[in-house]
């Protein structure tokens, strides 16, 4: 996804860059996502079960969002910004 994101936004790899700026947004996906479900059928387990897939589904898109705002400021040499960030799912 992130690679897609990039290549739609305009921001072109070289070969140093692509294992830092992938594998890092990929990891934290991943860190997200298992965090947030890890915690969610802590706190419900029963529900856990049967809200996991809509909550996965719901944290993919704002991560997307994130590497959106992330490509489309890095295209545009624009500075990243905490806030900018914090309301790029919106």
């Amino acid at each position: 996804m992130g690679t897609l994101i990039a290549e739609a936004r305009g921001y072109k790899f070289s070969m140093s860059q692509i294992y830092k700026e992938i594998l890092g947004l990929i990891g934290l996906a991943y860190l997200a996502q298992q965090t947030a479900i890890g915690l969610y059928k802590t706190v419900l387990p029963f529900l856990g079960a049967i809200t996991t897939i809509p909550l996965v589904f719901v944290l993919t898109y704002a991560i997307g969002k994130v590497m959106n705002y992330y490509f489309v400021a890095k295209t545009e040499g624009k500075k990243i910004t905490k806030e900018g960030l914090r309301y790029s799912y919106l």
